[in-house]
């Protein structure tokens, strides 16, 4: 079990790099631009910490609860959602490196080092963008469609 969290980590490492690096050379969120795509599940994150649920934002639907709730632990600073962004990531890197081992039992080391280093998912990391929870949700179904189907 310890051994898996550090690879998790190890995995969410160059999201954290990327994170760390851009954080300091440009803004990753822009609190006062209301037309940007991460405004409005911040805005729909507040207001479910204000009211118990949100209005106008139907894309998504799950993501600004997820917001919501890193909100409520750590408090509405926005680097907070961004750093757990990242250990999506190298969940979503673990579970597709123990999809292909399914496959080839070689295949898990690449496969995590690939999708560790994927450009895409990486700057997708770097923003409050649904996309790295909505992978993970799709990676985790697939991850658990593979497990019903090896034990049947």
């Amino acid at each position: 079990m310890i051994r898996k969290i550090l690879i998790i980590f190890l995995a969410s490492f160059p999201s954290l790099i990327v994170i760390g690096l851009s954080y300091y050379n440009f803004p990753l969120f822009i609190e006062g631009v209301k037309s940007s795509y991460d405004w409005n599940f911040v805005a729909a994150a507040k207001q479910i910490l204000e009211t118990g649920g949100y209005s106008g934002l139907h894309n998504f639907p799950l993501y600004p609860y997820v917001l919501a709730f890193i909100f409520k632990i750590f408090g509405t600073n926005t680097l907070y959602p961004i750093i757990i962004n990242a250990f999506f990531h190298g969940l979503t890197a673990f579970l597709l490196a123990n999809i292909s081992k399914k496959f080839n039992s070689s295949w898990f080391y690449p496969t995590l080092i690939i999708t560790s280093f994927w450009p895409h998912l990486l700057w997708r990391t770097t923003y409050l963008y649904a996309e790295t929870f909505f992978t993970l949700m799709i990676v985790t179904s697939l991850f658990f469609i593979f497990i019903y189907f090896e034990k049947k």
